[in-house]
């Protein structure tokens, strides 16, 4: 297994041969709005072109925050991608013209990577409130 932080929760996880990306967030340092109210973000540049995020990825992992999956990915991602989101985000994914989204209810096998859904949130009390939960996985 090779793991690469890129970014934010922006990772490119090599796995049993497989290459997928998690959260892809490309957008240029300080170009988003912030999100705790204290700088723009990202806070830093993507450490490598997009084109190198994206290089060998096989396999997409995000939900719909906007510092999961910006708008700049969802237009260099390739529309045949396949993606693997939060149920009740596939719809919105598909309407950005991606043709392969698959909602994660709770397991699915993809490719000898096994996928499980695990309840995640963003922090407690009030950020839960405003960010809800997100997807979780347990990968193997």
């Amino acid at each position: 297994m090779k793991l690469q932080l890129l970014q934010n929760a922006t990772l490119k996880l090599n796995l049993g041969g497989r290459t997928i990306l998690i959260d892809p967030f490309f957008a240029p340092k300080h170009s988003r709005p912030s999100i705790a109210g204290r700088s723009p973000n990202p806070l830093v540049e993507l450490p490598v072109s997009t084109d190198e995020a994206l290089d060998g990825v096989e396999l997409i992992v995000s939900h719909l925050h906007s510092d999961h999956f910006d708008p700049l990915a969802q237009s260099l991602v390739p529309k045949d991608m396949p993606i693997v989101c939060q149920p009740g985000d596939d719809s919105k994914i598909r309407s950005f013209g991606f043709e392969k989204v698959t909602p994660l209810d709770e397991k699915l096998d993809w490719r000898d990577v096994k996928l499980t859904r695990r309840e995640g949130r963003h922090g407690f009390g009030s950020v839960v409130d405003k960010w809800g939960r997100s997807l979780a996985l347990a990968l193997n």
